[in-house]
């Protein structure tokens, strides 16, 4: 199991170069200690967050928070109710983190934006099911985009609640909240928040991610079966067929998110040793994200 300390680490810096830290979370021993799990939806997150709270007794779980931008601006910040458990995972934020935060580590999961945008457009437009009714209303706005538009269509819109789901959604979660349109200033913290995480996941590297699992939890990953994924039957759109152009209107919207995509997946290969297996179908391009620049 899963227990979190401090010591110095060394890890993988944005420059590829190792990088040491004083008073990093580290895994050393054999219980689970209070975590939060920023869960970036469509990211292979679900099969985690379940793993996750079966290590944990019922009471330690928080009930959900908020699940989208309209529940995030209804809470409006006021998170106190929520304090006192140990293990927080859904669909939150920086901002939650730090109301709740009593010695907890963060953790999280990754998948490469372009693979994500399209997994939330599948999703939204074949498998969430509503009446029509309830199709109208702003809870499914970004849902009601899907249904409307081709996925061409949909990833150039301007609307701002589309733009919460498929613009560097990530980047702002880690920041404050995926749910607002709140961006970072800079880029450097949010590597060191990566470096600084116990564990990931990353989407496209399942097995590395367990191997490094279970060298510290002793956990069989076969505990952790893949789910809530959109079938086959559902997958209308799949990279293989996008435009040049699509890419391109994706990864624009993603400079942050490709950033900390790369990041992640170099320290994964990092500390499980791996250097083969398969490599991500898109291309890992930060371009002025890393300064802090605006894509």
């Amino acid at each position: 199991m899963l227990k979190l300390g401090f010591r110095r680490m060394r890890t993988v810096g944005s420059d590829g170069r190792l990088r040491s830290h004083d008073d990093c979370p580290v895994v050393f021993s054999m219980s689970f200690g209070p975590l939060f799990f920023m869960h970036t939806p469509k990211s292979g997150g679900t099969a985690v967050q379940r793993w996750l709270t079966r290590q944990y007794a019922d009471g330690d779980l928080c009930p959900r928070i908020e699940n989208d931008p309209l529940e995030h601006t209804r809470h409006a910040g006021d998170y106190g109710a929520f304090k006192g458990y140990r293990l927080y995972a859904g669909h939150y934020g920086f901002d939650i983190f730090e109301r709740v935060e009593r010695g907890h580590a963060i953790i999280a999961n990754f998948r490469h934006p372009i693979a994500r945008v399209i997994s939330t457009y599948n999703y939204f437009r074949n498998v969430v099911s509503v009446d029509a009714l309830s199709l109208e209303t702003p809870r499914y706005r970004a849902v009601r985009a899907a249904k409307k538009y081709s996925f061409d269509d949909f990833v150039r819109l301007g609307d701002p609640i589309v733009q919460l789901y498929i613009s560097d959604h990530q980047a702002r979660q880690f920041h404050h909240s995926g749910w607002s349109a709140r961006l970072p200033g800079t880029m450097e913290y949010l590597f060191d928040m990566i470096d600084r995480m116990p564990w990931f996941y990353v989407c496209e590297f399942p097995d590395a991610a367990m191997q490094w699992a279970k060298r510290h939890t002793g956990l069989d990953h076969r505990s952790m079966p893949r789910e809530n994924v959109t079938g086959s039957a559902n997958l209308e759109v799949s990279w293989e067929f996008l435009e040049t152009s699509t890419i391109e209107a994706i990864n624009s919207k993603n400079c942050r998110d490709l950033a900390l995509y790369e990041h992640a997946v170099a320290r994964l290969l990092y500390e499980t040793g791996s250097r083969g297996g398969e490599r991500p179908k898109f291309a890992l391009g930060r371009g002025d994200a890393a300064s802090g620049a605006a894509p």
